[in-house]
């Protein structure tokens, strides 16, 4: 008697659904068929007039549309095998399929799409990164209380703060180029895990895609679960940087503290969609579909090698739509923060109105009354909170006051002058006394700046290179496939 139990996976074979075409991926799809033609007939394992056959209907498409001409016969990834059968006949369509399987063709072709995406990314990126270097520049020198934990905090300026997100959009920056190094390596000829039942020229396939390598274990290059959850973390973490710079520039524009004014923002256009309260909401919405789609990632990865397989083309559907809202988001800021005005004369008063200035009091106690730095300090906090109680604020305090609440605690040496006073809490001189790197003081800022300017040149000097070698690849597998075109012909006048 047979046995006719069924496996464990039987249900979820046959429960699979095909997986769509998509326009994303289907430009990429083709080339690599276009490049798996070239190397099976370079390595002898179709003649040369099956393989300018296929290679022809391949090219055919292009003019008809790659994405139009695969989705009219459907298949998902297998459309351009589907496709060159249904016009060539099984014994001759068919050919495209060797040495190669459904799972190869799904890493490949996602490493083909995400490698294109992050450069698009990378790009607008640099973009959003240099609005912010102007930003900067043009307000280098207005003061503005930070933020923190929601509230106004120690003095800065906004070219400061342009120059901390940019400093955190610089990471997100070099998590893209760190993760394009791991998905630019080619799984294609690793079969269905175990590798192709024939000598394909892994190597060869690679370069024609121009791919820096392969994934060389051919069980990993199928059946990897860490590379979906590196590209939509890396989207998430970037959309949150996003809005996090969305976050403050709400705060600061609303009606609690207005010192800034978003594009669009009075009038008939307030609710528009290109208005900058809109624009600057949408990217708070993106952080949160960011994470909600690289939490279901993580989910669809978990357990046992390659069971993720069977739902991944939803995962992928996902990071493909993410990646494709972030990339169309990111420009969106960049065109806002060159429409942002900002009210100076508000933002340098409220400054002034922080006691988080204390801190300059308590080093003034220090430099100028010899103060121990523990006792200046416990003075410095006393006065803060006898403003708080008053409702007054550091703009305010007096030699009299000072010395009322040092008389107060027993430290009859505190004692400064209205001069030494207002030095110490001007928010203006708070922020000039902190020129160190990285500081927002003239100096520190200016450095800031011109280092933000070196890291961009670097990136897009390093962006155009990857650009140039992936043009430089295409035009050898357009040379490799036409040249096999013409081929059978020189051999039949031959």
């Amino acid at each position: 008697m047979t046995d006719t139990t069924p496996g464990p996976f039987s249900a979820l074979s046959h429960a699979a659904p095909e997986d769509p075409v998509r326009p994303e991926t289907a430009p990429h799809l083709h080339e690599l068929d276009l490049a798996h033609m070239v190397v099976l007939v370079e390595s002898e394992l179709v003649a040369p007039e099956t393989g300018a056959a296929i290679l022809s209907t391949l090219f055919d498409t292009e003019i008809e549309g790659v994405f139009d001409a695969r989705d009219g016969v459907g298949g998902g990834n297998l459309a351009g095998e589907r496709l060159v059968t249904a016009r060539l006949g099984p014994a001759v369509g068919g050919q495209l399929g060797l040495a190669r399987s459904p799972a190869e063709l799904a890493a490949t072709g996602f490493r083909l799409f995400a490698r294109t995406r992050l450069l698009e990314l990378m790009e607008a990126l640099y973009q959003l990164r240099e609005s912010l270097i102007r930003f900067a520049d043009a307000h280098s020198g207005e003061i503005v209380a930070a933020q923190v934990q929601g509230g106004p905090a120690q003095p800065t300026t906004f070219g400061h703060w342009a120059l901390m997100i940019d400093s955190a959009l610089t990471r997100d920056s070099e998590r893209l180029v760190a993760l394009y190094g791991r998905i630019n390596r080619s799984p294609a000829g690793a079969g269905g895990l175990s590798g192709a039942d024939l000598p394909l020229r892994r190597l060869r396939t690679a370069e024609l895609l121009g791919f820096d390598g392969l994934v060389e274990n051919t069980y990993d290059a199928v059946a990897g679960q860490d590379l979906m959850l590196e590209f939509t973390g890396a989207l998430a973490i970037l959309a949150q940087t996003a809005a996090r710079l969305a976050d403050d520039l709400l705060l600061w524009a609303g009606p609690g503290q207005g010192l800034v004014a978003l594009p669009g923002e009075t009038g008939g256009a307030r609710f528009a969609r290109d208005a900058g309260p809109a624009v600057l909401g949408a990217i708070r919405m993106l952080a949160a579909r960011a994470h909600g789609v690289a939490s279901s990632a993580v989910l669809a990865e978990r357990g046992p090698t390659a069971l993720a397989n069977y739902g991944r083309h939803a995962s992928e559907e996902g990071a493909i739509g993410l990646s494709g809202e972030v990339l169309e988001g990111l420009p969106q800021i960049a065109r806002l923060l060159d429409g942002v005005r900002i009210d100076a004369g508000r933002a340098a008063r409220l400054a002034a109105r922080e006691w988080s200035l204390a801190i300059d009091l308590s080093a003034a106690l220090g430099r100028h009354c010899g103060m121990a730095r523990h006792r200046a300090e416990q003075l410095a906090e006393a006065v803060m909170r006898d403003g708080l109680a008053r409702g007054t604020g550091p703009e305010t305090l007096t030699a009299a006051a000072l010395s009322r609440v040092a008389s107060e605690l027993g430290m009859a040496e505190a004692r400064l002058s209205q001069e030494q006073i207002d030095a110490a809490l001007d928010p203006r001189a708070f922020v000039e006394r902190r020129s160190g790197t990285g500081g927002p003081g003239p100096e520190g800022l200016a450095r800031g700046l011109v280092s933000a300017q070196a890291r961009i040149r670097l990136g897009r000097s390093r962006l155009a290179d990857r650009h140039h070698a992936l043009e430089r690849a295409r035009a050898q597998l357009r040379a490799a496939a036409e040249g096999l075109l013409l081929q059978p012909r020189k051999t039949a006048r031959a």
